[in-house]
């Protein structure tokens, strides 16, 4: 905003000096091209005027070589003839035979243009007439233009100022509009792309999710199964696989009812998570089996550590909608690189250890060994 008000007022500034400097040339110009026109149409006049006098004297005086000087009334009206306003002066000046003849008056202390030109006997210039005329009306008529360009130039500069401040104004509020119109679109856009944000979030946690207790499902389970195999492989490392189911489950759904079952399944995946590491992973692949991605196995004894928390934390009592309930679990392990090295048998030998679990009482622990029914 700061940038176009300073863009706006940049703008208003340069459309001024430019209307300033055009209703100035104006005022100026104007005045001074007319008097100049009008300064060399009087002084070319007067020079062809002085000319034709010169030219009629001379051949007066080419007739009458002895006696002209003397003939004073006849060259008066020779100069009187090219006298047709009390602006003019016109003298006829020969040192050489003391002559002087001045026809017309010009006020004293006038501004005055002066031309002249030579008068000949036909060999010698004898004399010079000199034609002067007042300058006054050309000042005076300088100055009514001086003042009528002044009022044109000031309307010059109203027009060229006033105006384009006016469309000017009239674009900024359009562009103003523009940008308004342009945020409201781009905020609407902001929101629709936070919603479909929003949404492919949910997207991608319905797939990967479980809706329930919000552990990874069986896909992602996979997906990282997959990445934990090849950094182990490639870090030469170890990991190990719980599957974990909860024992008599069934008699929980059908003696509180599907409402209450999910709420201990909630529960128990709450515990779980509470027991394992960051970079471990808890997933429920379907009903009440749930599986642990216990990550890089420092000792020999971490898995069976964790399986006996899982035992006993999961063995503590639920207080569930005014109900104490009890939950007990059978957990299989596979390990890595041990057991084997294909996600999809680490899977089926871990769910076989679960299934010696049960058999050997429930609430227990067991490693999966070869001889155990795959």
């Amino acid at each position: 905003m700061k940038i176009r008000q300073l863009a706006e007022h940049k703008l208003k500034k340069t459309i001024k000096l430019l209307a300033g400097a055009i209703a100035l040339l104006v005022i100026l110009i104007v005045p001074a091209g007319y008097y100049y026109i009008q300064h060399q149409n009087l002084s070319v006049t007067l020079q062809h005027t002085a000319d034709i006098a010169a030219d009629d004297i001379s051949v007066y005086i080419f007739k009458n070589p002895d006696t002209w000087s003397y003939q004073e009334a006849r060259l008066i009206g020779f100069l009187e003839k090219h006298i047709n306003t009390n602006k003019r002066q016109v003298l006829l000046i020969s040192q050489q035979h003391a002559v002087h003849i001045i026809t017309g008056e010009i006020p004293e202390k006038t501004i005055r243009l002066v031309r002249h030109a030579n008068v000949s006997d036909g060999v010698n210039i004898v004399a010079q007439v000199q034609i002067q005329a007042s300058l006054q009306p050309v000042i005076i008529n300088t100055v009514l233009t001086f003042i009528f360009s002044l009022f044109l130039g000031l309307m010059i500069y109203a027009i060229l100022y006033f105006w384009p401040l006016k469309a000017l104004k009239h674009a900024m509020l359009q562009l103003n509009e523009a940008h308004h119109k342009l945020e409201i679109e781009i905020h609407e856009k902001q929101a629709l792309l936070q919603k479909a944000e929003k949404l492919s979030q949910k997207l991608h946690d319905m797939a990967m999710y479980d809706a329930l207790t919000g552990l990874s499902n069986r896909v992602l389970f996979n997906d990282r199964l997959s990445h934990a195999i090849e950094t182990a492989k490639r870090r030469k490392e170890e990991f190990a696989l719980l599957f974990i189911d909860l024992d008599r489950f069934k008699t929980i759904n059908d003696s509180f009812g599907h409402d209450i079952g999910d709420k201990v399944l909630q529960m128990v995946a709450q515990r779980l998570k509470n027991l394992v590491r960051k970079e471990d992973t808890v997933a429920r692949l379907s009903g009440d089996e749930f599986t642990i991605l216990m990550m890089k196995l420092n000792y020999a004894q971490d898995a069976p550590l964790l399986s006996e928390k899982i035992l006993k934390s999961l063995s503590e009592p639920m207080l569930i909608d005014d109900h104490r309930l009890y939950v007990s679990s059978s957990i299989g392990i596979s390990l890595y690189p041990k057991d084997d090295i294909e996600a999809e048998n680490l899977l089926k030998f871990a769910d076989a250890a679960m299934y010696k679990a049960k058999r050997e009482g429930r609430n227990n622990f067991q490693f999966y060994t070869a001889e155990m029914p795959e």
